[in-house]
Parts: C-alpha cells; structure tokens; sequence
C-alpha cells in the first residue's frame, strides 16, 4: 500500500504558526510495506550514538502527526533512524568562490534539502568553476553573508 510502486505520495507539512512542525513523508522502499514519516528538525544527536537515542520528543510529534493525519496507521514507529544534517547557520546553502582563492569553489550546507536540487546545483558548481556567469542570482548564497568583516578573508 505504501510502496512507491501502488503510486504512494511523497508529501510534506511546512512549519505552521500553531505546530511549528516541518514533517514530511515518502514511501518506503528500504522497508516494504512501511511508509517514511520524518520530523525535519529533530533533535541534536552524537554521529556515533544517532541511533542509540533515548529522547522521544520527536517521536512524540510524529505520534500526534500520526493520529490526526493517518488515522489507520498504528502511531508506533516500527522503524527509528536518526538523520545527520550539515547545516549553515542560517540553512541555506553555501555556492561561491573562496572569498581569498577564488579557483577554490565552495558548494556545502546540502544536507536534508539539497538532494532535490542536485541537477542545478551541479549546473552551478560548474559554471562558477569554469569563471562563467551563473545562470542564477546566487548573492543568497555567498559565504561572506557569514563574516562579521566582510573585508576579512577566510
């Protein structure tokens, strides 16, 4: 029922003023007959006890997810793994050139969100990379949006 075969859904609840939730969801292909349902935020863990957390609070949000958008699903999660994220401090991706080496080209911040824009962000690195103007305004996505100096080289 859930498998992307019987043509499942991916969806996505954006944050709201009420629940301040980010979940989304996808069909389980790694798990036959589960469907994927992810808190976005979740809650800071250790690389190498991501899956040992004791913590429910994120289980908890999707619990009540759970019951009031799927009621036929069981709200006990079969299955709990803890996603890694790297993130910039203001979560947006970082595409430009060393503020110091400009033939250093930077693409970071991609976790979670970036794989979904794979294809344009390749097209991008590429162009920084061969001194071509970017076929997109990419000023949201300068490193030095983060130097407090913005004269200061990294």
């Amino acid at each position: 029922m859930y498998h992307v075969k019987k043509r499942f859904p991916c969806f996505i609840q954006t944050e709201s003023e009420e629940t301040k939730e980010h979940i989304y969801g996808l069909p389980s292909n790694e798990y036959p007959g589960m469907v994927k349902i992810c808190y976005h935020t979740g809650s800071r863990t250790e690389p190498d006890r991501r899956d040992q957390q004791t913590d429910r609070s994120d289980i908890q949000i999707l619990q009540r997810y759970i019951a009031r958008c799927f009621p036929g699903l069981i709200p006990e999660p079969a299955v709990v793994e803890s996603c890694m994220y790297t993130l910039t401090p203001d979560q947006d991706f970082v595409l430009d050139c060393h503020p110091t080496y400009n033939n250093i080209i930077i693409g970071a911040g991609f976790s979670g969100h970036g794989f979904k824009f794979g294809p344009i962000i390749g097209k991008l690195l590429c162009e920084l990379s061969l001194g071509e103007v970017p076929s997109y305004d990419l000023s949201p996505f300068r490193i030095r949006r983060f130097q407090t100096n913005p004269k200061s080289a990294l």
